[in-house]
C-alpha cells in the first residue's frame, strides 16, 4: 500500500513502482488525509484480497 502526497505521485515515482510489481487500484479522485487514506487503504484491500 503506498499513501503519496496530495498532489499525486510523479510519473517517475509511478513507474518505479510499477518496475518493483505494485499492482493499481484506483477507487476514485478523492485525496483524503493521511489518516483516513491509511484505514480506507487497508479496509478496501482486506476487502479486494479476501
Amino acid at each position: 500500500i503506498a499513501i503519496g502526497p496530495e498532489g499525486g505521485f510523479s510519473e517517475e515515482e509511478i513507474e518505479q513502482a510499477r518496475a518493483t510489481g505494485f499492482r493499481f487500484l484506483k477507487l476514485n479522485d478523492a485525496i483524503l488525509r493521511t489518516e483516513t487514506a491509511a484505514v480506507s487503504a487497508i479496509s478496501q484491500a482486506k476487502l479486494y484480497l479476501g
